[in-house]
């Protein structure tokens, strides 16, 4: 069993991250869709009851969306500080 040198460790260690953001990407652009499809559907409500719920819904998915940006950033500064590293060692 031979063991693995640092470089080799990077990239392990990202592997998959990229297909992860673009993932989030796509869930966070079908919740944009979802808030505006919401923000249309607040102008039409009439009762208070329906009003209500579609604010629990946009509260909800603006929650969500935060969420997936923070970890979306993180991931990305995890990505950013992985490759310079590797090119730096490489160097």
């Amino acid at each position: 069993m031979r063991e693995l040198n640092c470089t080799e460790v990077h990239y392990v260690s990202g592997a998959g991250t990229s297909d992860v953001i673009s993932s989030l990407n796509t869930v966070m652009e079908t919740i944009s869709a979802s808030l505006a499809s919401a923000a249309e559907s607040l102008s039409s409500a009439t009762s208070g009851r329906e009003i209500s719920q579609i604010f629990h819904t946009v509260v909800g998915l603006t929650s969500l969306y935060t969420r997936l940006t923070f970890i979306t950033a993180l991931l990305s500064a995890y990505t950013e500080s992985t490759t310079s590293e590797t090119t730096t060692t490489s160097a």
